[in-house]
């Protein structure tokens, strides 16, 4: 079950330099027209918006994998995956719009074992294509019990991925492990082990929602 939000709100520090640098040219422009300098202000707080990062509290329930992001399920399949888990899997597409927000959260806990950053195109993020030809940086998190593949995807409007641990370094579940700028889509790849929890057309929110769970054994 998903928890409360708590109410406060932090922005992120990848925002800043987008906040002043609208809000200075608000200050600007509203010299000589009130208007474009209105409207400027108007889109400072948009990127404000935009830049938010609640602080969520996360189930800990034993054998669940998180949601990496807030948005909506646009693709769920089962895949053979023969790069990093090397068995059946099952594969969790979301599609985060510019009115989500685009803190990309860890899983589960583990260990940063493989990072992969690729270029490519910019094309819609919710069009299953932009998993293979956008630019995208694929990260896999693995602990005792499981491992997982998180892949960040720019899209039309995203031209920025942060990815903030490095290889080695270790994630825990619910908690901030990077960023897609204005627009994105996250994939998630797990076990195949693991039951779904969502289905496609879901919104979902990103350390809150439950997207697999583990099978008892003997299932």
């Amino acid at each position: 079950m998903e928890r409360i939000l708590d109410m406060k709100i932090r922005i992120v520090k990848e925002g800043y330099p987008h906040i002043l640098l609208s809000f200075f040219i608000g200050l600007v422009l509203v010299v000589f027209n009130i208007y474009l300098g209105l409207l400027c202000f108007a889109l400072c707080v948009f990127i404000t918006c935009f830049f938010r990062d609640p602080v969520r509290v996360s189930p800990e329930e034993d054998g669940i994998i998180l949601s990496p992001a807030d948005g909506l399920v646009v693709d769920i399949r089962d895949i053979k995956d023969d790069t990093l888990l090397k068995k059946d899997a099952r594969r969790v597409s979301i599609f985060m719009s510019i009115f989500n927000v685009h803190v990309n959260y860890a899983p589960i806990d583990g260990v940063v074992k493989y990072i992969q950053y690729k270029k490519g195109q910019f094309k819609a993020a919710f069009v299953d294509e932009a998993s293979e030809l956008n630019e995208s940086n694929t990260v896999c998190v693995e602990n005792g019990k499981t491992a997982v593949i998180l892949k960040q995807i720019a899209g039309l409007i995203a031209r920025r991925i942060v990815c903030d641990p490095k290889v080695g370094d270790c994630v825990v579940s619910g908690k901030r492990y990077g960023l897609i700028k204005f627009g994105s889509r996250v994939e998630i790849t797990f076990d195949s082990t693991y039951n779904i929890a969502v289905k496609k057309g879901d919104k979902v929110k990103g350390a809150l929602t439950i997207l697999g769970v583990r099978r008892a054994s003997g299932e």
